[in-house]
């Protein structure tokens, strides 16, 4: 907190401003002081937030239908930034996932092999990678306890690199043909 702000919860307490007993009772002792801050910290809380303000909601759940929606808008604007600028999706599990469930993923199970290679030699070399460039045996120990673990993190890293470059691929298949995403038929999931 800074020191203008805990001078300006002493002033307040001295003019009774503050809801909380402001006496010291000729004791200055921390009790005291964190007593007065947190009352300065409730009355500059009703400052900000007044409670004539509308309440808000408890929790606010989304419909399935909802949350897909909102999906599908973040696969429309990824592909429509991957037509125009280029720009390749980053972190596609979500967006592959949603179109593989409505059968809209129209690849061959060779070429989802090809992928899964692509993205076990990917990962693969991010590893070696980081090890390279690991400076320190603190690092080069997480490293290497990720590598000889290449149960969970390894996999999960491949299978969320090879959503990734399926969906990459995708994209650059439909724009290749001249195709809109929403050429391809969404079955029920």
């Amino acid at each position: 907190m800074p020191v203008a702000e805990i001078e300006q919860a002493f002033i307040l307490a001295a003019k009774n401003k503050l809801e909380t007993d402001t006496k010291n009772y000729n004791s200055l002792s921390i009790a005291y002081i964190e007593n007065i801050l947190q009352a300065y910290m409730t009355y500059k809380h009703k400052f900000i937030v007044p409670t004539s303000s509308p309440a808000i909601t408890e929790k606010c759940e989304l419909t399935d239908q909802e949350k897909d929606q909102i999906i599908w808008d973040g696969i429309l604007t990824a592909f429509e930034r991957f037509k125009t600028t280029g720009e390749k999706v980053e972190f596609g599990g979500i967006k592959y996932d949603f179109l593989k469930c409505r059968g809209m993923i129209p690849f061959t199970k060779e070429r989802r092999d090809e992928m899964m290679k692509l993205s076990r030699l990917r990962i693969t070399m991010k590893f070696e990678q980081g090890m390279v460039k690991a400076k320190t045996f603190n690092e080069m120990s997480k490293l290497k306890e990720q590598i000889i673990n290449m149960g969970k993190d390894f996999e999960a890293q491949v299978m969320e690199e090879a959503k990734t470059i399926a969906i990459n691929t995708l994209f650059a298949d439909l724009v290749e043909s001249g195709s809109e995403i929403n050429d391809l038929k969404p079955q029920q999931c």
